[in-house]
């Protein structure tokens, strides 16, 4: 059986390339944004309130987590490695857009652990999380690895002057 891509010609099938990896960054980005609004939500006895025991933690602690330290599988990692299971069979139907996503959520796990581990560096070039973490709202500026869909949601909220 030939393959789809195979049968597009070599130039419209690297467009289609440069278009799966867009639209996959797109959608890896609104998971990370998504993804993290919902763990706002629960409350009381959700097994998602995890989420607001990281949260205090951080604040407490100058946005340093010493979990992260200590441990290798959080809950943050554990729905994040489930996550790419879930989207893996993906790879055999859209490789390119698979891939990005993967990558992302690859980079999410190594992101987040590093931003509360190296708060300072992390703090001047990944501001938007440390922006979520100790600014007065804690309802804004969702995304971890890239802010560009709390741009898009209407979510970002700077207060941290970068020079800081």
């Amino acid at each position: 059986m030939r393959s789809f891509f195979r049968t597009i010609p070599p130039k419209e099938g690297s467009r289609l390339g440069v278009v799966a990896a867009i639209l996959g960054f797109l959608y890896a980005n609104f998971l990370d944004w998504w993804v993290h609004v919902l763990l706002h939500k629960p409350r009381g006895k959700s097994k998602l309130k995890f989420h607001w025991k990281h949260h205090g933690i951080a604040r407490k602690n100058g946005n340093l987590d010493p979990d992260y330290k200590l441990k290798i599988w959080h809950n943050e990692t554990k729905l994040t490695v489930a996550a790419m299971i879930l989207h893996s069979p993906l790879l055999f139907y859209f490789p390119v857009f698979t891939t990005v996503v993967l990558a992302y959520a690859t980079a999410y796990i190594f992101l987040h652990r590093k931003t509360h581990e190296h708060v300072d560096f992390f703090k001047r070039w990944m501001p938007w999380h440390y922006e979520h973490h100790m600014g007065r709202n804690q309802n804004a500026n969702w995304c971890v690895v890239c802010p560009l869909m709390d741009h898009l949601m209407g979510t970002r909220e700077k207060w941290l002057d970068k020079g800081s």
